[in-house]
């Protein structure tokens, strides 16, 4: 078995050989890079091209975010003193919350007012630059009557606070913001011992919004239940989509596999601290989910399959701001390979009439519907049929699901921080695989471009959670059924 990095994440950011990664970090290169590469991307990956209006306040604007730093010295020079070395403070309709300022919020609107064709993604970064807020449900697993005493309880001590998510009464999400996971204990004790108590006792999950997509929809859609026999989770640490799985099964077995082993024994420790008891229904593996064991029987098969791949997580900045320091299209470029082998390793052993999920925490195409189109690709029976097909979500009452895109772009980026002559680091688009290879762009491969046709795939059928539509993170998620 070919060996890797036990952090793919880890592996990809190390590729990117264009840029200092410190420079790039304290440069503000990624804030900019960010900015232009969502706002070129077709309507539908992040925006439908609507604006929104947010809250009115100050921020930072011209800061040349990517500039090199002998790019800056130069520009210094120029200025007259007056001038605070190019910094103004202006009023901008797009506004970070006040209560959640941080270096990299600041730095993502400077990004943003710099760039000016951004309009478009104008209520995306404003979501995104808000704290993530505080999410829990109520375990599925528990009798009706406790569920019933806690929601009551809920309402009666926390309405102020926390409200049912609008497509599932068992989810609680907080009305603010300012109600996150670093500000709880200070904004409200109460709940904060409220959710530890019953997080040890196992009546409570703490778990972001995004996160129980895929489980979520694999039960709404009949999919997985309390009868389904065999699941595999591929990519399981750190455990919240496993143990939603474990609530639902009771007579089925789990099999969670990772492929670092303390990332697993983390995920086995979590569990234990949850206050329930899985042992009986479930194993735990660690392997390379690219090269994941394929069953050589058939019953062996497995019945439901969730692939949550390693991504680049740029959907996950509202909970942890410094992703974006990092930001650069390299990173998806390097994860694009690995993430069609492991979706198509587990299509392999999915059973005839199995249902899985593959998902992201990213809202790059190249992540997303690149990958889904590759793997559906490679996986056909004889005569070109198709032998897996993506099904369409089942009606979930309240949820804004986004359609998957069938149009996206390419892009690596070029600049040289150590050259007086260089003003900034620029995003480099490549309209196909051969302009991308006689431009040298790392990483590239066939798979990443939309296929020149898509009708047969049926992309539109994929889902994503944009960030401003349920006060979550950025998701993805494609629901894909074996047929033969």
């Amino acid at each position: 078995m070919p060996k890797r990095s036990n952090n793919p994440l880890a592996a990809a950011r190390k590729s990117d050989s264009k840029a200092d990664l410190l420079w790039h970090r304290k440069s503000g290169a990624a804030f900019q890079l960010f900015i232009e590469y969502y706002a070129c991307q077709p309507l539908g990956v992040c925006s439908d091209g609507t604006v929104k209006e947010f809250p009115v306040a100050k921020h930072v604007t011209k800061m040349n975010c990517g500039q090199s730093r002998a790019a800056k010295r130069r520009k210094k020079k120029k200025q007259p003193n007056n001038d605070r070395e190019g910094i103004d403070l202006v009023v901008d309709s797009v506004q970070i919350n006040e209560s959640s300022e941080s270096p990299e919020n600041e730095r993502l609107h400077q990004a943003f007012a710099a760039y000016e064709s951004a309009d478009t993604i104008r209520d995306f970064i404003g979501s995104l630059s808000r704290a993530l807020s505080l999410t829990f449900r109520i375990r599925q697993n528990l009798p009706s009557q406790e569920k019933e005493t806690l929601q009551r309880l809920i309402v009666e001590q926390f309405s102020d606070l926390v409200a049912p998510c609008s497509f599932d009464p068992l989810i609680y999400q907080a009305k603010s913001s300012n109600v996150n996971k670093g500000s709880l204990l200070q904004s409200s004790p109460a709940l904060k011992e409220f959710l530890v108590t019953n997080s040890q006792n196992g009546k409570i999950a703490r778990q972001e919004l995004a996160s129980m997509l895929p489980v979520l929809v694999l039960h709404r859609g009949g999919w997985l239940t309390s009868e389904t026999k065999r699941v595999l989770d591929l990519c399981a640490s750190p455990g919240s989509k496993t143990m939603q799985v474990l609530e639902i099964m009771t007579r089925g077995s789990v099999k969670a596999n990772d492929i670092n082993k303390q990332r697993l024994e983390s995920l086995q420790e979590s569990m234990t601290r949850s206050g329930m008891s899985f042992s009986s229904k479930i194993k735990f593996s660690n392997l390379d989910a690219s090269h994941f064991p394929i069953p050589l029987q058939e019953d062996k098969l497995y019945d439901c399959i969730i692939c949550d791949v390693p991504c680049s997580g740029d959907g996950t900045i509202r909970k942890d701001p410094r992703v974006l320091t990092n930001w650069t299209p390299a990173t998806s470029n390097a994860l694009h390979r690995l993430q069609v082998d492991i979706l198509a390793r587990a299509l392999k052993c999915l059973k005839v009439g199995g249902v899985m999920t593959y998902s992201t925490c990213s809202m790059n195409p190249i992540e997303n519907e690149a990958v889904v189109a590759a793997a559906l690709s490679q996986r056909k029976k004889g005569g070109g049929q198709p032998a897996f097909e993506l099904v369409q979500w089942p009606v979930m009452e309240g949820f804004i699901g986004r359609p998957g895109v069938t149009k996206w772009k390419v892009a690596d980026y070029v600049g040289d921080t150590d050259q007086e002559d260089d003003e900034k680091v620029q995003l480099r688009w490549h309209s196909s695989y051969e302009d991308a290879v006689e431009a040298k762009m790392e990483k590239a491969c066939t798979s990443m471009w939309p296929p020149l046709s898509t009708n047969d795939l049926h992309l539109d059928r994929c889902v994503r959670l944009w960030p401003q539509d349920h006060d979550s993170g950025g998701f993805f998620v494609a629901v894909i059924k074996r047929i033969g």
